[in-house]
């Protein structure tokens, strides 16, 4: 599905998370480098939202109020995949908290491809050895934090939001895309023709 690109605001910041983010998934790290961020710079609390789009635990709410009370929140609960996509193109930040499973190293999800498609700033927290955060390095602004990093996403976060605060859109171009549902199908398909 192809979704139109609107021109990004700059008088909210939209981070977005798709897909079901359950207790596997802290996002922890995350809201505490932001939260560093936003006492530094008390005007972009007003600014910024999360959108999480899919089924989310109570858990990572308690953890929202808890490390970041101030941050605007929209649940916007299952969507169809078309405005998934939708909401996906026009974030100005896409999070993806990869699961924290015995293997999650070996781990590609159909979201994170969709996401890197979308041609949006990727940040994701799991394992800096896995195999999505290799795929994540060829892409601008795209990248995977260890959970203990706040340090890392702070610095890399307070810089993104920085450049789209000047209107820079930054993200990457979708045609250097290699990964995709579409692809991997294909390659799939012809992998069996093979055997």
């Amino acid at each position: 599905a192809k979704a139109e690109r609107e021109p990004l605001k700059t008088t909210e910041i939209i981070i977005t998370h798709v897909g079901l983010l359950g207790e596997s998934q802290p996002v922890e790290p995350f809201l505490k480098a932001l939260n560093e961020i936003a006492v530094q710079h008390p005007a972009l609390k007003d600014k910024l939202v999360l959108r999480i789009i899919g089924g989310v635990s109570e858990i990572i709410l308690d953890s929202i109020n808890q490390h970041a009370s101030w941050l605007k929140v929209q649940q916007l609960g299952y969507v169809k995949h078309a405005e998934a996509i939708y909401n996906m193109v026009n974030a100005h930040i896409l999070l993806n908290s990869l699961p924290i499973t015995g293997k999650q190293e070996y781990m590609i999800s159909g979201k994170l491809m969709e996401y890197i498609a979308s041609g949006r700033p990727v940040l994701a927290l799991g394992n800096t050895a896995s195999d999505a955060a290799e795929m994540l390095k060829a892409y601008t602004w795209c990248k995977v934090f260890e959970r203990e990093d706040v340090p890392g996403i702070k610095t890399w976060l307070k810089e993104l939001l920085e450049q789209l605060q000047k209107g820079n859109t930054c993200g990457h171009e979708t045609g250097q895309l290699v990964f995709s549902r579409q692809k991997t199908t294909v390659a799939l398909a012809e992998l069996l023709r093979q055997v």
